[in-house]
């Protein structure tokens, strides 16, 4: 297992404040706060992970004008520039095994790769370039593009564009070696149960049922051993190419009856030791355990596509078996017809104009048939009610008094 740690979280949570020419603006468990590149280092420096990313400074949430986007590249060189002489006065003080020490993986920035010509010429041009381990992307288009000496670097992906694993296999056709996929994370908040293998369904594997066959009653238990040529016959004319999905919709309430694992031979602990049914119960009661047993189900699916996919590399037919994939599986995951965990986050904003009110806004939340335990972290979120119901329509572009760091540079709005 490899441990990364990044300034921002994947994807980036929009923060009201600007970055700065010494830090970024960034969201924490405690609000949004400055993070520098000394600071930076140091946490560095403590968690000793694998892999750190470098720090960018780029707008996510909006286009840039050419002043932003040349600050952008002015920036990211100096912070990079700071992280590398951060890192040789750690090598040479603090640290005696150097063989231990973090790989800095330096950011190309998610704009043309003509727009950041002066950051990306000066990596190579200061010799700064011997000193970084590999790079982070956070526009894969930007990758056939790259010059000579950045070809040879290990490339992480942290863009936003992956949203199945179709997006993943394209970029790893682009060249791309290590992810961090959102949508692992979104298949669980949607009570999705992912079921796919690379690059086609086992011919054992019977097929999820689709909403057709959901709506026409609970899904038939497990054939006898008897009748195992039966059940093969059933799965080649239910997983046809084009029609195998993608996932499972735990929500649905043919599953209430289910008492067969999530995935078919899956070995890993959900599947070992609970059964669909059981699943079901926990989402529909909003157990975050249901939530948890999925999470560890879905990373062992993607721990055995990430498998095949590097022995597929290995054989050299990784091009044959993404267009194989490609003709198996629909384009997209099943819809969600459940709310996530994280469901209480999205009532905070809008919130109809009438609740101003702490007893308004408890009877709406109330209406919307959270169970007690929801209701009470909706209210613990908000740990400042004046702030919160006074500017409830656009508190998402409202700073934060207590942490917002000064900043004197008016092109830094754009942030």
């Amino acid at each position: 297992m490899i441990l990364i740690l990044g300034p921002r979280r994947v994807s980036p949570v929009v923060c009201p404040a600007a970055n700065t020419n010494s830090a970024i603006s960034i969201s924490t468990s405690v609000g949004f706060r400055q993070l520098t590149s000394t600071d930076y280092v140091e946490a560095a420096k403590t968690l000793r992970p694998d892999i750190v990313v470098g720090m960018a400074d780029y707008v996510t949430h909006q286009n840039s004008s050419t002043g932003r986007i040349s600050k952008m590249g002015d920036r990211t060189l100096a912070w990079t520039r700071q992280m590398i002489e951060d890192y040789a006065s750690l090598s040479s003080e603090d640290v005696e095994d150097t063989s231990t020490h973090p790989a800095l993986f330096a950011p190309i920035l998610p704009i043309p790769l003509e727009e950041q010509s002066y950051y990306l010429d000066e990596l190579q041009e200061e010799d700064l370039l011997r000193h970084v381990s590999g790079l982070t992307i956070h526009d894969a288009s930007v990758v056939p593009q790259l010059s000579e000496p950045f070809q040879d670097l290990p490339r992480l992906s942290l863009d936003e564009a992956i949203r199945t694993p179709h997006d993943l296999l394209y970029q790893i056709s682009l060249g791309l070696d290590l992810f961090a996929p959102t949508f692992i994370g979104a298949a669980t908040d949607g009570g999705i149960a992912l079921d796919f293998s690379f690059p086609q369904p086992p011919p054992t594997q019977p097929s999820s049922f689709n909403a057709e066959q959901a709506n026409n009653g609970p899904r038939p238990q497990s054939q006898p051993s008897s009748n195992t040529e039966q059940a093969n016959d059933a799965h080649q004319e239910q997983t046809t190419p084009n029609n195998a999905p993608l996932g499972i919709d735990m929500w649905l309430t043919h599953h209430a009856t289910d008492l067969s694992p999530l995935r078919a031979n899956c070995e890993c602990y959900t599947c070992t030791r609970h059964h669909r049914a059981y699943v079901h119960h926990l989402l529909i009661a909003s157990e975050m355990l249901g939530w948890v047993l999925l999470q560890v189900h879905n990373l062992h699916v993607m721990d055995l596509f990430f498998a095949a996919i590097r022995n597929s590399i290995e054989n050299g037919e990784f091009d044959r078996d993404k267009h194989i994939f490609g003709r198996w599986y629909q384009s997209q995951f099943p819809p969600q017809t459940g709310q996530g965990p994280r469901y209480v986050f999205s009532l905070i904003s809008p919130i109809p104009a009438s609740y101003r009110t702490l007893k308004s806004f408890i009877t709406f939340i109330s209406s919307t048939h959270l169970s007690h335990r929801a209701i009470r972290l909706c209210l613990l979120c908000s740990n400042r009610p004046s702030f919160f119901f006074q500017n409830q329509q656009n508190h998402r572009n409202l700073p934060n008094p207590r942490t917002r760091a000064d900043n004197n540079d008016d092109d830094d709005n754009d942030d």
